[in-house]
């Protein structure tokens, strides 16, 4: 009789943790089966892969890099992961919270809780950029108006960032936001957030002794020889070094603190 299992049950069964059964996952060196959607681990396939001697992957009698890891049970691989190659250096980064601030204070001077997109022109250059990014993090909130346009409307944590002169709290705010999308099970509502896919994949890797690099980021043979996988790493590599300072503790405990929440 089959006895399919998770992954945190695999791991237990097998003394390993999560993060290494998704290493491997992603490197093609366990039996594994997602066709579905939903990760999976077949007990028997598993007992008869534990006592067969290992050989080289598919990937890597291929010499194809790691790709993806899996978030709720999908790989990394099926989603778009657009990265925009403007927030690629820490300078970028630190142009967020200036962003956020200019939009809340012109929705103050407005006398309403949202704007209109053609309105976020005035603050900055590359305002579609960090208003994509915003509203994947959850700084901002869109829906429709009047049928036609959208109303980007303000949330809580936006105004907590605005409020803020301290890097170390508006830091903190933006990964509530991010902690609070995942409580609520929102990734993919109303669009798919790649930017926090993207930070997923990033720390997972870490959180499985894995330093990142731009071949982590592939998600298909096609793109090795192009830069999708470059932009998508400097992305998210900044995106990260902006969120922690190089601080791995508390990396960790974030990472730890949005497991829990899956």
């Amino acid at each position: 009789m089959e006895e399919w299992m998770t992954a945190n049950e695999i791991g237990s069964y097998l003394k390993l943790s999560v993060g290494k059964v998704y290493s491997m996952v992603r490197d093609e060196k366990i039996p594994h089966y997602d066709y579905h959607g939903f990760l999976r681990f077949n007990k028997y396939d598993i007992d008869i892969w534990m006592k067969t001697p290992p050989r080289a992957s598919n990937k890597e009698k291929r010499g194809r890099p790691s790709i993806m890891t899996t978030y709720r049970g999908v790989p990394l691989e099926e989603f778009v992961l657009t990265a925009s190659k403007i927030l690629i250096g820490n300078t970028a980064w630190e142009r967020l919270p200036i962003f956020v601030k200019g939009y809340v204070e012109l929705a103050a001077e407005k006398n309403r809780p949202y704007l209109l997109r053609k309105e976020f022109s005035t603050i900055t250059a590359n305002f579609n950029d960090y208003l994509r990014l915003c509203c994947q993090l959850g700084l901002i909130e869109k829906e429709l108006w009047q049928g036609r346009e959208k109303k980007y409307i303000i949330t809580e944590f936006a105004e907590r960032i605005a409020a803020e002169s301290n890097p170390e709290q508006i830091k903190a705010a933006i990964c509530e936001s991010i902690l609070q999308i995942v409580r609520s099970q929102r990734e993919k509502i109303p669009d798919e957030r790649h930017a926090i896919y993207l930070l997923w994949h990033f720390l997972s890797l870490r959180d499985a002794g894995v330093e990142p690099s731009q071949n982590d980021f592939i998600k298909e043979e096609r793109e090795a020889g192009n830069y999708f996988p470059q932009i998508r790493f400097g992305y998210v590599k900044h995106f990260a070094e902006f969120l922690f300072d190089g601080d791995r503790t508390m990396e960790k405990a974030f990472f730890e603190t949005w497991k829990a929440l899956l």
